[in-house]
């Protein structure tokens, strides 16, 4: 009875939630908000899969949410709408949403997302990072921290 209590707990604290900061999604669109100085954006919130998902995922540069985040800002791009143009990315776990933003510009060509207002909703730790990934692709950049 012991080993399955122990088990349970390790079990749960591997696979809990990957908290970074004081996260709040709500509050993370708010900032959004009053930096995009508008109520029209898109927010991609990246999942959180616990403290080993998480891991994994940003060992892989965000694996298959980098090239989602990837394809989405090429379209919006592409589509003119100054809606979609205008993104917030955050995610409970600033390194993962770090990874995924990072990997899904880190080969796009110059100026290929200049229409794009892209703003990184994270911890201050990751800012530079970011930064440097997004406004290499032309995209005008935002740093919103959550803490």
């Amino acid at each position: 009875m012991i080993r399955k209590t122990m088990m349970l707990l390790l079990l749960a604290s591997l696979c809990g939630c990957a908290t970074t900061g004081s996260y709040s999604r709500e509050r993370s669109v708010e900032l959004a908000g009053e930096a995009f100085h508008s109520r029209d954006f898109i927010v991609n919130e990246i999942p959180s899969h616990g403290a080993l998902g998480d891991a994994a995922a940003i060992s892989l540069g965000g694996g298959a949410n980098a090239g989602q985040l990837r394809d989405y800002l090429l379209d919006s791009q592409r589509s003119g709408d100054p809606e979609r143009q205008k993104i917030a990315v955050t995610s409970r776990n600033s390194a993962l949403a770090k990874a995924v933003l990072v990997n899904a510009v880190k080969d796009l060509e110059p100026d290929s997302l200049s229409d794009m207002w892209i703003a990184f909703v994270g911890d201050t730790s990751h800012e530079a990072a970011v930064r440097d990934a997004v406004q290499a692709t032309g995209a005008r950049y935002t740093f919103i921290s959550y803490r």
